[in-house]
């Protein structure tokens, strides 16, 4: 009798776990609404950021602001975000996609006073181009972009102006630093690679860090020789690897970007 009421309850056992595998688990989404919880919370991120515009000679730059730990006493560090070509557009919204989100978590895991600025790039322009169609080259606007920043926003140190890109918006960074050595305290170059015209010299006078992956080897070779002939000249340089196609968990981790913030503009 014990050995047939010990089968008897195997059996209901195995009934109980055979039907809860054909019910629908409660924790699963259907990807419609994967898709509607997501577009509700990007749209809820991008509620946090104000607008603005700067127009420079024709051209309109589209760019959010967002404050990070303004409770925090004392001067805000500003942190400029260069988004990728997948960012670029006219809506003001498009480049508060991708990497952005990462870099917002990682800010404020940090918790230092930061006004997060992120611009966007109009279609038919580039962060990194040597000419111009329309108006000036695209790091002259930014350029111009960043001195109404600092007039509108008081609350910046002025020695605490920092620069991160992603792709092409890393390559971006480089004609940025180029272009203007001795404005940014630190910078982040992330997943790009040089372009012939860069300066290492120059460059060399902006701590920076600098990635790209190795799913492309000659690129990757290329980056790290930029990175060696920075250190050659005397800067303060350093070389992520990274693994695949993209991980934004090392090449934008939080280690990464405080150690940016260390670094202060004399």
């Amino acid at each position: 009798m014990k050995n047939l009421s010990i089968t008897l309850l195997l059996l209901l056992s195995c009934a109980m776990w055979a039907e809860a595998q054909e019910q629908p688990q409660k924790s699963e989404l259907s990807s419609e609404e994967r898709e509607a919880a997501h577009r509700l919370w990007f749209e809820n991120f991008e509620a946090r950021f104000e607008k603005g515009n700067y127009p420079h000679k024709g051209v309109d730059l589209p760019y959010r602001t967002l404050h990070i730990a303004p409770e925090k006493s004392g001067k805000a560090a500003l942190v400029i975000f260069l988004h990728s070509s997948k960012g670029r557009g006219i809506d003001n919204r498009g480049q508060l996609r991708g990497s952005v989100q990462q870099v917002v978590k990682n800010l404020e895991q940090i918790g230092q006073k930061v006004l997060l600025a992120v611009p966007q790039c109009r279609p038919d322009r580039r962060w990194n181009e040597n000419y111009a169609t329309l108006g000036d080259k695209m790091p002259i606007v930014l350029r111009g972009w960043i001195d109404q920043l600092l007039a509108d926003h008081p609350e910046v140190d002025p020695a605490r102006l920092y620069l991160i890109g992603d792709s092409s918006g890393g390559s971006g960074v480089l004609f940025m630093l180029d272009n203007y050595p001795k404005l940014f305290a630190g910078a982040i170059a992330a997943s790009c690679y040089p372009h012939k015209s860069n300066s290492a010299a120059a460059i060399a006078k902006t701590p920076l860090a600098i990635s790209y992956s190795d799913y492309q080897p000659e690129r990757e070779a290329l980056t790290r020789k930029f990175a060696d002939k920075i250190a050659k000249n005397g800067g303060t340089v350093r070389y992520t690897p990274i693994s695949g196609y993209d991980n934004n968990y090392s090449r934008l981790s939080v280690e990464l970007i405080e150690w940016m913030l260390s670094f202060r503009r004399k």
